[in-house]
């Protein structure tokens, strides 16, 4: 659905369509918060998994090997470090 640039965002700003969501500025730092929110669950949820990795090797059980999934994940961030404004480094 096209919307009109004068009429009010959908996302519930209460801003004009064309100075909230499409613009093309806001678009992309949207975007690069919705990336850093995503990366950060990542990072969570790898160090909650290897800190119950750690737990269950020192009682002596196996470890889950990592989902392809998790590990893409886990090599993206280390490769694509960003900084705290959500750039590259």
């Amino acid at each position: 659905m096209a919307n009109n640039r004068n009429a009010p965002c959908s996302c519930g700003s209460k801003q004009k369509f064309k100075k909230c969501c499409g613009n093309p500025a806001t678009l992309a730092v949207k975007r690069r918060e919705d990336n850093e929110k995503f990366i950060a669950q990542v990072q969570a949820k790898a160090a909650e998994r290897e800190k119950a990795d750690a737990e269950a090797k020192k009682a002596g059980k196996n470890t889950r090997p990592l989902s392809p999934l998790m590990a893409a994940a886990m090599m993206a961030a280390v490769l694509y470090p960003l900084d705290g404004g959500g750039r590259l480094r």
